[in-house]
């Protein structure tokens, strides 16, 4: 239900972001018991900020379904920070699946893939449209995990 009712939002608070993301972590830990643990912090600072809703869900899927999930081991992990830097809000999620090919293509593209077929690439096309700076996806690779970061401008819209 609060996904349905978030999903008429332009913005929501990170706060509301990270509950809708436990929520979405919490179902699918218990749909695949002892298969990852995961991990939301979410800085002081970062708490007042606003987010357009459900834009790491695309994210978290990626990382459990072709990262964790479907993986032959058992101690999988999915973190979430949410945090502060000069205005902007970045929101990082890690994982310790293993390497996916093609990830690293994405920043080609300004973190963007190739059509238009994915929903988190028509989602950003849509908020770049109207955002005073574009929302930044960036993929990579260090060490053991996969990291997501998204680079949110604040304010992301004018009021």
């Amino acid at each position: 239900r609060k996904v349905l009712s978030s999903g008429d939002e332009l913005l929501i608070s990170v706060t509301e972001e990270a509950q809708l993301a436990e929520k979405y972590l919490w179902l699918e830990q218990h749909r695949f018991p002892g298969k990852f643990t995961y991990s939301i912090h979410t800085d002081e600072e970062a708490a007042a900020y606003e987010t357009p809703p459900m834009l790491i869900h695309s994210i978290l899927q990626e990382a459990l379904y072709k990262n964790i999930i479907n993986a032959e081991k058992q101690d999988g992990y999915v973190n979430i920070n949410f945090k502060t830097q000069n205005g902007y809000l970045l929101i990082r999620v890690t994982d310790n699946g293993p390497q996916i090919s093609g990830d690293f293509a994405l920043q080609k593209n300004n973190g963007l893939p190739e059509g238009n077929t994915d929903i988190m690439a028509r989602r950003l096309k849509e908020i770049n449209n109207a955002a005073l700076s574009p929302v930044k996806v960036f993929y990579g690779r260090s060490g053991n995990e996969n990291t997501a970061e998204l680079i949110i401008a604040q304010p992301l819209f004018n009021s």
